[in-house]
């Protein structure tokens, strides 16, 4: 579609489309509006614009000043004339520098030219905003459609509400490429306006926006679970300082958004006054040569030396898209089944005390004849297999439910992938490590289990009823906590037991853990290229 048809920037005024008619434009009550302001952002002459938080800009605000009936019937918004391109033009004029085509290829000077004329306007866009939010105006990011952008560095945000109106009368793919694929639903007003621009630099430099879903609510599960492929892995950069530029665009663009499953809530961010001086002191987001580095790095990759670099490129580019798939994958089938996975959880751990229960009954008690030190091995075994009905034989119910609700929920969970997937539930420590692939499985066990105790009662063969015996264990879980998020923590616990009628039972666990840090693909990576003798080391926790 022609951004020019919704957004046009004529000699004498600026016209957008509203895309509704007079009834119900009239009905929404958009006419209210018509006095909000939005800003026209001109740098100031003797200011410093070596980087973009140095730059200064004097602000008017803008507003617009009336309507007309336009030929198709919608109601046409009018404002002041104001010397510039609408952003998002820029943007698609950039476009075919990656269409591909012989007439792309012939056309390549001209669109070398537009791609740099689109990433000025990127990085002068960023400028005002950034000075707008330091300055601690009500801005609100509206994405690139209602952004105009001079050649001498001005830059005009159009009011907000009228805009976004216009904006979201329309539907499907045209509703998503004016503003839904722009704007992200973020809390923070910096880290709004941080994706918004990276994603306008996304798409000069590969030609498509990086959540291009047309539909509101598949896009925003993309936004939850950052469903894009980083430019790092389609842009062969020739320096560590492109790569670092590449990095923090992507980083911008991994954002943490607000999504509820009726779809997203509002995308405009608020503001307090903590976070508006935390964003006065904040550095600027793209770096005084951004354009030139994203230029450079376009040309580079046309090149005849950057084929080794594409080639190791698409190479990365495959192994990552494989891998973000099965992220996603898992991601959503937790966000899918949460629900039953509670509910079943609670019914197994419900129907384990009713076993247990029986089994006290019949007198088939598993902790029989067992040493104190042996019934905590026994418990911490069980643990480790996700074997609850074991495990709540082993003690009271209120001393292990903080385990005893770890495995029932953890087994479920496997239980439910294993039928819903096909694919194995939770591989041990042991087996995952050995894995052709770790990141493909699911894991969860103890490794380096140490059970020690001073007490004599613990290790005494004949208890008598009233004796107790304190015993301390220490060890690591490894696990995967839902959506391939894995998690090491190192845990020191001390348990009392009390001997009974006939035999021993975990009264109490005071327990304590220390989370590891752990970089699940590094790890495999390593494992991989220096086996795990040379990396033991480094990961006490390893089997």
């Amino acid at each position: 579609m022609n951004t020019d048809d919704v957004v046009h920037i004529g000699r004498d005024s600026i016209e957008i489309d509203s895309g509704l008619n007079e009834q119900d434009f009239a009905r929404s009550r958009s006419g209210q509006y018509m006095s909000e302001t939005g800003f026209a952002c001109t740098p100031e002459p003797n200011a410093p614009n070596a980087s973009n938080d140095k730059a200064r800009f004097r602000i008017e605000d803008f507003r617009f000043t009336g309507t007309r009936l336009g030929k198709n019937g919608t109601v046409i918004l009018c404002a002041p004339s104001f010397a510039g391109d609408c952003l998002l033009s820029l943007i698609q004029n950039a476009l075919p520098a990656h269409a591909g085509t012989a007439a792309a290829d012939n056309a390549g000077a001209d669109t070398a030219v537009a791609q740099k004329k689109a990433l000025q306007a990127i990085y002068a866009a960023s400028s005002a905003a950034e000075y707008l939010l330091k300055q601690n105006k009500n801005f609100v990011n509206c994405g690139p459609a209602g952004i105009i952008v001079s050649e001498n560095g001005s830059v005009l945000f159009l009011p907000p509400t009228l805009f976004e109106r216009s904006m979201l009368s329309r539907s499907g793919n045209e509703r998503a490429f004016l503003y839904g694929s722009w704007i992200a639903p973020i809390s923070d007003r910096g880290a709004s306006v941080r994706f918004t621009v990276a994603a306008c630099a996304y798409a000069v430099m590969s030609g498509k926006r990086p959540f291009e879903q047309e539909d509101e609510e598949k896009r925003g599960e993309d936004y939850l679970d950052n469903n894009f492929i980083p430019l790092a892995y389609l842009i062969a950069a020739e320096n560590d300082k492109t790569k670092a530029l590449l990095r923090t665009i992507d980083g911008a663009l991994s954002c943490k958004t607000q999504y509820t499953k009726g779809g997203l809530q509002s995308a405009r961010p608020s503001q307090s006054a903590g976070a508006a001086a935390a964003s006065a002191k904040a550095p600027a987001f793209l770096p005084p040569d951004f354009t030139d580095l994203l230029t450079a790095a376009s040309a580079y990759g046309k090149t005849d030396a950057a084929a080794t670099a594409k080639k190791e490129l698409d190479e990365k580019r495959t192994a990552f898209i494989a891998q973000r798939h099965k992220t996603v994958k898992r991601r959503r089938f937790m966000r899918r089944h949460g629900v039953k996975l509670a509910v079943a959880a609670a019914a197994v751990l419900i129907a384990a005390v009713s076993a247990v229960g029986i089994v006290k009954s019949n007198n088939r008690l598993t902790t029989e004849n067992m040493t104190a030190m042996e019934v905590v091995r026994t418990f911490y075994s069980a643990l480790h297999n996700l074997d609850t009905l074991t495990m709540d034989s082993c003690g009271s119910r209120k001393a292990l439910k903080n385990y005893s609700n770890m495995a029932a929920t953890l087994f479920v969970t496997g239980k439910m992938r294993q039928a819903y997937e096909n694919t194995p539930s939770f591989l041990t420590p042991e087996q995952w490590v050995a894995s052709d692939n770790p990141l493909d499985y699911w894991v969860f066990g103890l490794t380096h289990l140490t059970v020690e105790s001073e007490d004599p009662a613990a290790y005494a063969q004949n208890a008598h009823r009233g004796d107790t015996a304190q015993i301390s264990a220490r060890f690591y879980i490894l696990a995967e906590e839902g959506q391939h998020n894995y998690r090491v923590a190192a845990y020191t616990d001390r348990l009392m037991l009390e001997y009974g009628k006939k035999y021993w039972q975990i009264t109490r666990i005071d327990s304590r853990s220390e989370d590891v840090d752990f970089d699940a693909e590094l790890f495999v990576q390593r494992l991989a290229s220096e086996g795990i003798r040379q990396i033991k080391d480094d990961y006490p926790w390893l089997p």
